[in-house]
């Protein structure tokens, strides 16, 4: 979809639009990118939530491997400029590290001006986070057996956004280490099927396995 396409559509569906999510993908087309920061600035004029995951895939920039430092720069920055519009980022350790030298979550969102909440994934290990200008750090050793992986991101992504947009004024330290449990709980059973969607947990088998487990 283009810029044009996208601005007639706006009026029929901004009224219901609770969050949108963006990631680096769609921007490296022209097209596409002109379209995304036209609704990052619509969302932004209406309070509509951004969450950013980067979902770095350099296939997608023409020639990125073999081109020079600056281009890269450029691009990095290109992405950055769409975070800086965005409330949440999802990033997971490598990607932090390529973009921003660093994988605390707080010295990132420092690096925006909007007080951006962050949290840095890394597989099965820790996850470190910087939400409601609290920092923290959270390991969750889960022991079924890991089928396919596929997925496992947008369905810890899914449930931080389901959260997000049901939360409250204040947070402390406890109640935000559950919200990062429970979207654990979603990669990871996501991780025990195949597939990138037909395995994703529906909100149900989230509840009862961390009844269960927990």
């Amino acid at each position: 979809m283009n810029k044009y396409e996208i601005i007639n559509e706006w009026k029929n569906i901004n009224f219901e639009i609770s969050g949108s999510v963006l990631g680096s993908i769609p921007l490296s087309n022209k097209t596409s990118r002109e379209a995304c920061f036209w609704m990052l600035d619509k969302a932004n004029d209406l309070n509509i939530p951004i969450f950013f995951d980067i979902n770095w895939r350099d296939v997608f920039w023409p020639h990125f491997s073999n081109t020079n430092l600056k281009y890269k720069k450029s691009i990095f920055s290109l992405i950055k400029s769409a975070i800086s519009k965005s409330q949440f980022l999802k990033v997971s350790k490598e990607e932090a590290m390529l973009f921003f030298n660093s994988f605390d979550p707080e010295e990132i969102s420092k690096g925006f001006k909007n007080n951006l909440d962050v949290v840095v994934t890394n597989g099965g290990k820790d996850i470190f986070w910087y939400l409601f200008n609290l920092k923290g750090k959270t390991k969750l050793s889960f022991s079924g057996k890991i089928v396919d992986t596929t997925g496992a991101g947008d369905a810890f992504l899914s449930g931080m956004i389901y959260q997000l947009l049901n939360k409250k004024q204040n947070y402390n330290y406890e109640e935000v280490s559950k919200m990062i449990k429970f979207s654990s709980v979603c990669g990871y059973l996501t991780c025990l099927k195949t597939g990138a969607i037909s395995s994703q947990p529906t909100l149900e088998e989230v509840k009862l396995f961390l009844k269960e487990s927990f």
